[in-house]
């Protein structure tokens, strides 16, 4: 089982969406650099006083007359955009493996394997700059070569213990062991370290809020030699239910393993600034590679971001609730018999901590007695050495490591 890279199912379709792109782009990129030229970071606001009064004396009415110069084109394009969005799969796929037929990897004892994830808020510079960041580009590039050196090829990807990594702002490691012959034993005796050491020889790169399209390329084009398997452009944009949204989920995922299914769940209840965005779930089921008596090795990747303002608690628990309800869906519809699930996580942007006062209701969710957040000894108490920057939380949670049933 193989993922399609083209996100529509015949190649006109594509060939008219990248038209409608292309047209869109001069009255996307004009507005860009209008609110690029009004809006200032806190360093340009006090250290560059000069360059704000060109900024607002020039470069406004300019990109401001560019901008309505191309909106006839823009508008054309998205007449041809608007409705193809509703005929896409709600994610693009890049294949960076050309060889059709490859050996089965066969694995045996113990194996490691490294998650990474990060809110990195790539979004076109004129909105980066509303939460005090610019130069959306110059940051994908840098995000790029330290997520590079962070991904040179394992010297031994089988060793004795199992880290695995969560970064929002910082990065906890967390070792846990996958051993292709379990003892029943010691399921669930799992031993975590955290430590804020960015990860080496990563497997998995899962990233929120890569809303801006040249910084996904530059990402891709980064990543695509030793992840050789990336979802991006995940969630539809344009009209959809009542609604309109500017923005896909933001979500992107790179792999050195195959993806053997996925499937995108949109969070029906967003409100305010996120129902601008196609916020929800990515399920994807990868192929690890086999036992030496044949049996599958696989794994589940479960990638989200969730309502962001502080005082809409009871839609992120919603949103949680679905989400152990959607996971539980894709993998009774994609689980097969003989499977061994070396790891089943969940990473992503949260939006709420686990000792703040006002997040209490999600401390308390369900979601915490069928995943384990590796940062956390209880609702209200994180685990000692653990660092989290509120409100934004990420988790990487390692959960059924035998089979897929919850538990």
């Amino acid at each position: 089982m193989s993922l399609p890279e083209s996100p529509f199912s015949c190649l006109c379709l594509h060939f008219l969406f990248s038209l409608s792109s292309a047209l869109l782009f001069p009255s996307y990129w004009f507005i860009d650099r209008l609110l690029s030229c009004a809006v200032f970071t806190t360093i340009e606001r006090y250290h560059r006083p000069g360059l704000r009064f060109l900024c607002l004396l020039l470069g406004v009415p300019l990109f401001l007359l560019l901008f309505i110069l191309s909106l006839p084109l823009g508008f054309f394009g998205f007449l041809i955009w608007a409705p193809l969005q509703r005929l896409r799969r709600p994610f693009s796929y890049q294949n960076s493996v050309k060889t059709p037929d490859l050996p089965e990897r066969i694995l045996s004892g113990e194996c490691s394997f490294i998650f990474i994830s990060a809110n990195l808020c790539l979004l076109p510079d004129g909105l980066a700059r509303f939460s005090n960041l610019h130069h959306t580009q110059r940051r994908s590039a840098a995000i790029s070569q330290l997520l590079c050196s962070s991904s040179e090829p394992a010297k031994n990807n089988c060793e004795d213990t199992v880290p695995m990594c969560s970064t929002e702002d910082v990065l906890p490691m967390i070792e846990i062991p996958y051993k292709t012959e379990r003892d029943s034993s010691t399921e669930g005796d799992v031993p975590f370290e955290v430590s804020l050491v960015f990860p080496q020889n990563a497997d998995f790169v899962c990233l929120q809020e890569v809303f801006d399209g040249r910084a996904s390329r530059k990402l891709r084009r980064c990543l695509g030699p030793t992840f050789p398997h990336i979802l991006y452009d995940v969630g539809p944009s344009g009209p959809h239910g009542c609604g309109f949204r500017f923005f896909n989920s933001g979500l992107f995922l790179a792999s050195r393993h195959p993806f053997m299914a996925a499937k995108y769940y949109f969070y029906p209840n967003a409100r305010g600034e996120d129902a601008l965005a196609s916020k929800g779930l990515l399920c994807v089921k990868v192929h690890i590679g086999m036992t030496k008596q044949k049996q599958k090795i696989v794994g589940y990747i479960n990638c989200t971001h969730l309502h962001a303002p502080e005082s809409d608690a009871v839609i992120r628990c919603d949103q949680m609730s679905l989400l152990l309800r959607w996971v539980l869906d894709f993998q009774s519809q994609y689980g097969e018999d003989g499977d061994l699930v070396a790891f089943d996580v969940l990473c992503g942007d949260l939006n709420f901590d686990n000792c703040s006062t006002d997040d209490c209701m999600e401390q308390k969710h369900q979601l915490f007695s069928v995943y384990k957040d590796p940062c956390r000894d209880c609702a209200g108490q994180d685990r000692r050495g653990a660092v989290v920057h509120p409100p934004q939380m990420g988790l990487s949670l390692p959960r059924g490591y035998q089979h897929s049933s919850h538990s």
